[in-house]
C-alpha cells in the first residue's frame, strides 16, 4: 500500500492526477489486493537482501516474501531482476518481459 501511495504521490507531483483527489484514491488502494501482508517478519531478511543486492528495500521486501512462501516476484524493474540473478535468486524473480513470453 505504501508503494502504491508513493506512486500516486509521484503522479500528483507530475500533474497527472489532482492532489486534492488523491485522498479517495489512497483509501481505495487496499481494495485492489487479494491479500495484504504485514512487513513485520520481512524487514530483517529484506534489509539483508537490500544490502546484498545494493537495491532499495521496497523491492527486497517482495523478494523476502517470495523466499518465505517459495513464490516468484514478477517485476518490471530489469535492474532488480538482473541483480537477483547475479546473486542467486533467479528462481524467485522473473522480469515482466519474461513473464509475458510464457
Amino acid at each position: 500500500v505504501a508503494e502504491c501511495a508513493s506512486g500516486l504521490l509521484n503522479k500528483a507531483l507530475r500533474g497527472e492526477v489532482d492532489f486534492d483527489g488523491t485522498g479517495a484514491l489512497l483509501e481505495a488502494i487496499p481494495e485492489f489486493f487479494v491479500e495484504l501482508v504485514p512487513t513485520d517478519g520481512l524487514l530483517r531478511p529484506a534489509m539483508t537482501l537490500a544490502f546484498e543486492l545494493q537495491h532499495p528495500l521496497y523491492d527486497c521486501i517482495y523478494l523476502a516474501l517470495a523466499l518465505q512462501r517459495e513464490a516468484t516476484v514478477v517485476t518490471a524493474d530489469e535492474k532488480f531482476a538482473a541483480r537477483t540473478r547475479r546473486c542467486g535468486y533467479a528462481q524467485q524473480v522473473l522480469a515482466l518481459e519474461e513473464f509475458a513470453k510464457r
